[in-house]
């Protein structure tokens, strides 16, 4: 959403962005009819609740993959000398760097998908292999 809102603001100035601000949450308001509850079913205390969630998070299927996705990200640390670097010496614009950093997230995102659909049964050994090459 930055992004796209930086390149319409410098193009366009702040009305197409305050517009889209106001109606896109509209368009989630279809979706409301698709939502279901089951009526009359019992509500369990916030312990069982709890307990479920946590068995939830402690199975392998579920804690493998988000711990392998929280480290991942955590250690991609933002080096700022690089954007300045690449915004006063190599005359880069903010929608470039934009531009660049949408391509990292979408990156981001298959290897996510890579990992989900490859790796989830490797060990980590072989996950550390493939993702440093």
């Amino acid at each position: 959403a930055v992004n796209i809102s930086t390149f319409l603001y410098t193009r366009h100035g702040p009305l197409p962005v305050i517009a889209l601000l106001g109606l896109l949450p509209l368009l989630t308001l279809p979706a409301i009819f698709a939502l279901g509850e089951i009526a009359h079913l019992p509500i369990k205390s916030t312990r069982d609740q709890c307990l479920e969630i946590w068995n939830t998070v402690c199975s392998r299927a579920t804690f493998q993959p988000m711990g392998f996705v929280f480290l991942y990200n955590l250690l991609q640390v933002g080096n700022a000398a690089w954007k300045e670097f690449s915004r006063t010496v190599l005359q880069f614009t903010s929608c470039q760097l934009n531009l660049m950093f949408i391509v990292a997230l979408v990156l981001l995102y298959v290897g996510i998908l890579a990992y989900k659909m490859f790796f989830l049964q490797s060990s980590w050994r072989n996950v550390y292999i493939a993702t440093t090459l």
